[in-house]
């Protein structure tokens, strides 16, 4: 795309959008379990990303190195150590947090019943319908929606 006499642009769309818009195909197709497992890598890929974008707004990357290397592979909000993280960087709790007794986000119960069942796909093989894999997608999107939002508040204040 040309502005002008200007060069090309790149517009750049992250790569957990695309992995999303993957599973939604896969869903449509009938692909169901491999659907609910790239809607639930696209979480991994977002949560890694907007954890990287807010130690640097944090201006805190010689830190950062050393708390992600502490995190391990998994790196969503499913792992204790994620939360902790994400929850110091930005004050936003969607698990809940026991010290304010702030309830969990609406989307979160059905986002742990997503990922349980991606780990029933990837690792036991269980079969997936229509609906558990639109839960799972719906949950997803709801997931990477709250974690955008969250480092926008971060990026702005």
């Amino acid at each position: 795309m040309n502005f002008g006499s200007a060069p090309p642009i790149l517009l750049v769309t992250p790569i957990a959008h695309h992995l999303l818009a993957f599973a939604r195909q896969k869903a449509t197709e009938g692909e169901y379990q491999i659907a609910v497992v790239l809607a639930h890598a696209a979480c991994e890929w977002h949560t890694e990303s907007a954890l990287g974008s807010l130690i640097k707004l944090k201006g805190a990357e010689l830190l950062g190195d050393v708390a992600m290397s502490f995190i391990g592979d998994s790196i969503t909000l499913s792992d204790r150590r994620v939360r902790k993280l994400y929850g110091a960087l930005t004050g936003d709790y969607p698990a809940g947090h026991p010290d304010p007794k702030t309830a969990a986000a609406a989307w979160w119960p059905e986002w742990v019943m997503g990922r349980e069942l991606r780990h029933a796909v990837a690792h036991r093989g269980k079969q997936v319908t229509q609906p558990m894999a639109d839960a799972a997608i719906a949950s997803v999107d709801a997931y990477i929606a709250h974690i955008t939002a969250a480092v926008e508040r971060v990026r702005t204040t």
